[in-house]
C-alpha cells in the first residue's frame, strides 16, 4: 500500500506543482494539516522555509501554536519567520469579517516574504475535504460554475499538494510518525459556515456514501475541466465583441451569437473589470429595458459601465464621476472607486457600545427614507453635524477638519430624502444619530481597498553636502521621495518591476535601502495616492505595517 510520503512525491510530479530547484515558502499554521506538509517537504528534499501568522484572536493558545512551529522549523533547520497581526483593529479599519481580514494579512504578508527572499511558490495545506467543503460554501452562496470547481491545485505562486489526500490521511499519518501538531479549538465551533458544513453535512452525507469525499474530488476535477473550456471560450468570444481603446472597453452585444446565452456572456464579460453578479444583473436588466438604462451608470471598485444604444462601455472611473449608488432595504454591500460601504441591520440591544471608529456609524434606521444614496459630496451640500444643532456645509467641514484637497475629491456622502445622513468616514448628521427612543440600527462600515502599484522608475542623487535623495515612481501621480544622509556612498536596490502598497510602501521602501548605514531624516512627500491618514511617524511603520505589531524572522541574513 503506497505511503502518503508517495502519494505526495507522485502528485506533486504528476501535477507539475514544483521542482527541487524552486524554493518554497510553507505556510505552517501548527495545525496537523500544515505540520504533515512541512514533514512531507522536508522528506523529500525540497528548499523550503517556513512562515507563521499569529492573528491575536485566541489568546495563549496562538502563542503556543506560535512555539511549536518556532521549534520545529529550528529542528530541520529551515529559515523561520513569524509575524504578529492586530487582527481586530484591521478588522475595524475596514469593515472586513474576520476571515476575510486574515486573508488578506497573511496572503500579503507571504507575498512580501517571497519577493524578500526569493521564494518561488506559497504552500498552503488544504486537502481534499477542504475542496468539498468549499463546494459546498460556494453553493450555498450561489457563486455559479466557477465557485463549484473548488480549490486549484495551482494559483499563480499559490500551490496546494495535499489536494489528492483526506482529512483521515493526514491525521493517521500524523500519529503513526508521531508529528506534533495543535489543535485550533475554534475547529469545533459552529459558529463558521464552514464548521457547519464540516462538522454537520458532510457526516451525514458520508453515512449514505462512504466514499462521499473521493466521489467529489472527481466531480470537482470534471467541473474544473468545464470551467476551463468555458473560459477559452470566452477568451475567444472577447475577441469578437470587445473593442478596446486604451482605457475604453466597447462590449458589442449585437455581435454575440444569440443561439448562445447573451446574460451568461455579458456577466463573464463584465466579471473581468470586477463587477458584482448583482450590479451585472442590474446592468444587463437596464439594457433588455432600453427605455431605463439612459444615462445611468454601474460601478464596480475600479470602473464605471454605461450603456449606449446596444452597446456597453467600460472604463475607469473618471475623477469627476459622482459615483451615485442607490441602497435598499435589503443592500448589504456597496462599492465604487477604491471605497467599500458594507450595510448590517441589527436591533440596539445587540450593540456593545455606541462608541464606533470613525469608519463607523449607527443610524437610527426609523428615521431613513430608501432608497438611500451613495455618492461624493457637491458643492452646496450641508448637514448638522453630529452633537450641533445648526447647518454646516459640507465643504466648510471638510476645510475645517483640515482634509487634503485630494481625500476631498474623494469624499462620500449617504443621502436619505435628500438629506445628508453621514459623511463618511467622518461624521454623522445629529439628525440620524441612534438615541434614547432607537430601536432598529443601521451600521455602516466604510473600507478603503489598498492600492498596488508597480514602480516603474528609481533615481536616486548624493549631494555635495553628503546628503542623498531617492525618487520612486509609478505612475504621474505616485510619486514617493526619502531624503537622508548617509555615512558611506548610497546604494539603492533595483526596485524595477516590484509592488508596493499603499499603506506599507513606506516599510518596503527602507527595507530596501537597508544598505544604507545611517538614516538622519526621513520624509514622505505625499501625492494624491497616500492620503493623510497613512502618513505616520517611521518608528511606527517600521513596528506595526498592516496591523502587525511584531514581526521577526531568523534563518536568512537581513529578514
Amino acid at each position: 500500500m503506497e505511503t502518503l510520503l508517495g502519494k505526495f512525491e507522485n502528485y506533486v510530479a504528476e501535477h507539475n506543482i514544483c521542482s527541487h530547484g524552486d524554493r518554497i515558502l510553507l505556510a505552517v499554521s501548527g495545525g496537523v494539516d500544515s505540520m504533515v506538509m512541512l514533514s512531507l517537504f522536508a522528506q523529500s528534499g525540497y528548499r523550503i522555509g517556513v512562515a507563521h501568522c499569529n492573528f491575536q484572536l485566541r489568546g495563549p493558545e496562538a502563542e503556543e501554536d506560535e512555539q511549536l512551529v518556532a521549534e520545529c522549523a529550528e529542528k530541520l533547520g529551515v529559515p523561520h519567520y513569524n509575524i504578529r497581526f492586530d487582527t481586530l483593529r484591521e478588522m475595524e479599519r475596514t469593515g472586513e469579517s474576520v476571515q476575510m481580514a486574515a486573508r488578506r494579512l497573511r496572503y500579503d504578508w507571504f507575498d512580501s516574504l517571497c519577493d524578500e527572499h526569493g521564494y518561488t511558490h506559497i504552500a498552503i495545506a488544504h486537502h481534499g475535504d477542504d475542496s468539498v467543503e468549499t463546494f459546498f460554501i460556494n453553493l450555498l452562496r450561489g457563486t455559479g460554475l466557477r465557485g463549484l470547481t473548488g480549490i486549484s491545485v495551482t494559483n499563480g505562486r499559490l500551490i496546494r499538494p495535499l489536494l489528492f489526500s483526506t482529512r483521515k490521511e493526514i491525521l493517521d499519518y500524523a500519529l503513526q510518525k508521531k508529528i506534533p501538531f495543535r489543535e485550533d479549538s475554534s475547529n469545533a465551533s459552529t459558529k463558521y459556515l464552514r464548521n457547519k458544513i464540516r462538522l454537520g453535512i458532510v457526516p451525514r452525507i458520508k453515512e449514505i456514501s462512504p466514499q462521499f469525499t473521493e466521489t467529489m474530488t472527481s466531480n470537482v476535477e470534471r467541473l474544473t475541466a468545464a470551467q476551463g473550456f468555458i473560459d477559452r471560450g470566452m477568451a475567444l468570444l472577447r475577441q469578437q465583441v470587445v473593442l478596446s481603446r486604451g482605457d475604453v472597453h466597447t462590449i458589442e452585444v449585437d455581435r454575440i451569437d444569440p443561439m448562445l446565452p447573451v446574460q451568461f456572456v455579458v456577466y463573464e464579460l463584465l466579471r473581468g473589470f470586477h463587477f458584482n453578479p448583482e450590479v451585472i444583473n442590474q446592468l444587463y436588466h437596464s439594457f433588455e429595458n432600453e427605455g431605463q438604462s439612459t444615462g445611468k451608470h454601474f460601478y464596480s471598485r475600479d470602473y464605471a459601465a454605461y450603456i449606449d444604444r446596444r452597446r456597453i462601455i467600460v472604463m475607469p472611473i473618471p475623477a469627476d464621476d459622482t459615483c451615485e449608488l442607490e441602497a435598499d432595504a435589503q443592500t448589504r454591500r456597496l462599492s465604487c472607486g477604491g471605497n467599500i460601504i458594507r450595510f448590517e441591520r441589527l436591533e440596539v440591544d445587540d450593540l456593545d457600545t455606541l462608541q464606533q471608529p470613525d469608519n463607523v456609524a449607527l443610524i437610527d434606521e426609523s428615521k431613513l427614507r430608501y432608497p438611500l444614496r451613495v455618492r461624493r459630496w457637491r458643492d452646496g451640500d450641508s448637514f448638522v453635524p453630529f452633537g450641533m444643532s445648526g447647518h454646516k456645509k459640507v465643504s466648510d467641514f471638510l476645510v475645517d477638519s483640515k482634509v487634503s484637497l485630494p481625500d476631498k475629491r474623494r469624499q462620500f456622502v449617504v443621502v436619505s430624502d435628500g438629506e445628508i445622513v453621514w459623511i463618511v468616514g467622518r461624521r454623522v448628521d445629529e439628525r440620524f444619530r441612534v438615541g434614547s427612543t432607537t430601536e432598529n440600527v443601521l451600521r455602516l462600515t466604510a473600507g478603503m481597498r489598498l492600492r498596488w502599484f508597480r514602480i516603474r522608475e528609481t533615481t536616486a542623487g548624493l549631494a555635495p553636502d553628503g546628503s542623498w535623495m531617492c525618487r520612486v515612481r509609478s505612475g504621474p501621480d505616485c510619486c514617493l521621495q526619502v531624503c537622508g544622509r548617509s555615512s558611506g556612498e548610497p546604494i539603492v536596490d533595483n526596485l524595477a518591476g516590484r509592488r508596493f502598497g499603499a499603506l506599507p510602501i513606506f516599510y518596503k521602501f527602507v527595507r530596501c535601502l537597508s544598505v544604507l548605514n545611517t538614516f538622519a531624516a526621513l520624509c514622505v512627500r505625499r501625492t494624491a495616492e497616500f492620503p493623510d491618514r497613512f502618513r505616520r511617524p517611521v518608528a511606527e511603520r517600521n513596528a506595526e505595517v498592516r496591523g502587525r505589531s511584531v514581526a521577526t524572522c531568523n534563518g536568512e541574513p537581513g529578514a
